[in-house]
C-alpha cells in the first residue's frame, strides 16, 4: 500500500519515528524493523519498475530519496541504543545491503565505524577485540531501567550487588558487515579486498592464532560473585559469541578468500579456543581461597574474595550456536571428505586429509549437529520441513560412517579435544558421536507435522542412500 499512497508512507514513518525516540525496548524494536521493512520496500519498488516509474512513486525521485535520508539518520541514532535494538538492525541490514545499492556505500562506512571502536588495530594487542569495552556495569542502585536492561545471557548468573552486560553485540556485528561483504564477492569475485574486508580479514586472522588467555582468561581467572569476576564471565560469554561468529564467517566462502589456510582449518583453531573457555567457566574459576582475584583486578583479590572460596560453582557457558546454512556446510564438508577417504581407500591410494573426523575436529562437528538440530526445532512449516530434508541425509550418513568406525579396530578410540596448547581435555560431550547423530536424526523424525510429511522425509532420505549405494 505504501507504494501507493504516500499518505500512508509519511503516516507509517511518523509513527515508527515517534517509536524510536521512545526510551523502551519494544517500540524501539518496533521502529527498526519497520524502517528496514520501508527500505525492502522500497527497493523492491525500484526494481520492477522501468523508466520514469523506477523511482517515482508520490512526487517521484526526491521521495525515494527523503525516505532513504530519513531511515538512514535513524540508523545512525540506532547504534546508540539497547543492545536489543542494534541486534535487530544488524540482522535486517545484509538484505537491505543487498537489495539497495546505492546505499551500500553508506551502509558499509557505518558499521565498519562502529567495528573499528571495537577493534584492536596494534599487532602487538593478540586479541583483535577490546571485549572490555563492551561491557558495562549496571550498580544495582540505579534503578529499574537499568535492571530491564541487563542481557538475558547474563540475568540469570551471579546475582550480586551489581551486575554486568553487553552494551555491543559485536559478534552480530561482525556476522551483518561479513554478510555484506559476501554480497561483494559474489557480484566483483576476484577483486582487491577493500577497508571493510581487511577488518574482518585482520579479526579472523587474529582470533585463529589467539587463545583464552589473550583475552585475561586463565586457570587463576576470578570467576567469583564479586564485581571483577562478573566482569570476566560476561568476556567470557562475550568471546564465546565471537567466536561462534568467527567461525561461521571462516566456514563461509569469504573466509576461503579472507583467509591464506583453508577456512575449515582456522574454525577447527577457533572452536577449540570456544572449548577451551567453556572449560574454564564450568571450572568456576580458582577453588582456593587465595587464587581468588589472583588472575583478576579484584581489589578484593588480597583477602580471598569471599565467594568460591575453598570449592567454586560450574557456570554455564554461553548458549550461542551455529545458524542452520553454517551448520550444514560443516556437515556437509564432513560427509564429502568422508566419501573421498573411503574411495581412496578402495583404490588402495592414499586418504586425504579429513580433520572433522579427528580428535581435534570432532567438537566443532558435534557442535554444528547441535546446532542444526537447535535451529530445525526453531523453525516451523515448510521451513522446518525443507530443513530436515537436507539434514536428515546428511546426519544418516554421518552415522554410518561413525558406526562403521566404531567396530573399526584401527580408529581412533579417544574422544577428546585438543587445545591450542597440545594438550587433551575430556569432551563436554561424554556420549558417543554415533549416539548423539542418532538421537539428533530421531528429532528430526519426531518434529514432522505430518504423517505426509514424514513419509515425503522417507522418501528423500531412502533415494538418498540409494544414490550412495550406487
Amino acid at each position: 500500500l505504501t507504494a501507493h499512497c504516500k499518505e500512508l508512507q509519511d503516516a507509517m514513518v511518523l509513527a515508527l519515528r515517534k517509536a524510536a525516540f521512545l526510551r523502551d525496548v519494544g517500540p524501539r524494536l518496533v521502529a527498526v524493523r519497520g524502517f528496514v521493512l520501508l527500505l525492502l520496500e522500497d527497493s523492491t519498488q525500484a526494481t520492477e519498475g522501468s523508466g520514469e516509474g523506477a523511482r517515482g512513486r508520490g512526487t517521484g525521485g526526491a521521495c525515494a530519496g527523503q525516505l532513504d535520508a530519513e531511515v538512514l539518520g535513524f540508523i545512525k541514532r540506532c547504534l546508540t541504543h539497547q543492545p536489543e535494538v542494534r541486534s535487530s538492525l544488524y540482522a535486517g541490514l545484509p538484505q537491505v545491503y543487498a537489495r539497495c545499492v546505492h546505499l551500500r556505500p553508506v551502509i558499509s562506512d557505518l558499521l565498519v565505524s562502529q567495528l573499528s571502536k571495537f577493534h584492536q588495530p596494534s599487532r602487538s594487542e593478540p586479541a583483535p577485540v577490546d571485549l572490555s569495552a563492551c561491557i558495562v556495569y549496571a550498580p544495582a542502585t540505579s534503578g529499574t531501567q537499568a535492571a530491564a536492561s541487563l542481557a538475558s545471557a547474563f540475568a540469570s548468573a551471579h546475582a550480586g550487588p551489581s551486575a554486568v552486560h553487553t552494551a555491543e553485540p559485536v559478534a552480530h556485528l561482525l556476522r551483518c558487515l561479513s554478510a555484506c561483504l559476501s554480497h561483494d564477492l559474489r557480484a566483483m569475485p576476484g577483486m582487491p579486498l577493500s577497508q571493510p574486508a581487511e577488518l574482518v580479514q585482520d579479526m579472523l586472522v587474529r582470533l585463529r592464532a589467539a587463545g583464552a588467555a589473550d583475552f585475561g582468561l586463565t586457570k587463576q581467572t576470578d570467576l567469583s560473585m564479586s564485581p571483577s569476576g562478573q566482569h570476566n564471565v560476561a568476556v567470557a560469554r562475550l568471546l564465546q559469541t565471537v567466536l561462534v561468529a568467527a567461525v561461521e564467517v571462516a566456514v563461509a566462502p569469504l573466509g576461503e578468500e579472507l583467509l591464506s589456510e583453508q577456512g575449515m582449518a582456522a574454525a577447527m583453531g577457533m572452536y577449540a579456543v570456544h572449548g577451551e573457555v567453556t572449560a574454564l567457566l564450568k571450572a568456576g574459576g580458582p577453588s582456593t581461597a587465595g587464587g581468588v582475584g589472583a588472575g583478576g583486578s579484584s581489589k578484593g583479590g588480597k583477602s580471598g574474595g569471599g565467594a568460591g572460596a575453598g570449592g567454586s560453582k560450574a557456570i554455564a557457558p554461553s548458549t550461542a550456536f551455529l545458524s542452520l546454512e553454517s551448520s550444514v556446510r560443516i556437515i556437509r564438508t564432513a560427509c564429502a571428505a568422508a566419501e573421498q577417504a573411503a574411495a581412496a581407500r578402495d583404490a588402495h591410494e592414499a586418504s586425504p586429509d579429513d580433520d572433522l573426523h579427528q580428535p581435534h575436529g570432532e567438537p566443532l562437528l558435534r557442535f554444528a549437529v547441535h546446532s542444526a538440530q537447535r535451529n530445525h526445532d526453531a523453525l516451523q512449516g515448510q521451513e522446518r520441513t525443507a530443513a530436515a530434508r537436507t539434514l536428515l541425509p546428511l546426519l544418516m550418513a554421518e552415522a554410518d560412517r561413525a558406526a562403521t568406525a566404531a567396530t573399526d579396530p584401527t580408529a581412533a578410540s579417544k574422544d577428546v579435544e585438543t587445545t591450542k596448547g597440545g594438550k587433551e581435555s575430556a569432551s563436554r560431550d561424554p556420549r558417543p558421536y554415533t549416539v548423539v547423530l542418532l538421537e539428533a536424526v530421531e528429532a528430526l523424525v519426531r518434529g514432522a507435522p505430518d504423517r505426509a510429511t514424514l513419509a515425503s522425509i522417507v522418501s528423500t532420505l531412502n533415494t538418498a542412500r540409494e544414490n550412495g549405494a550406487a
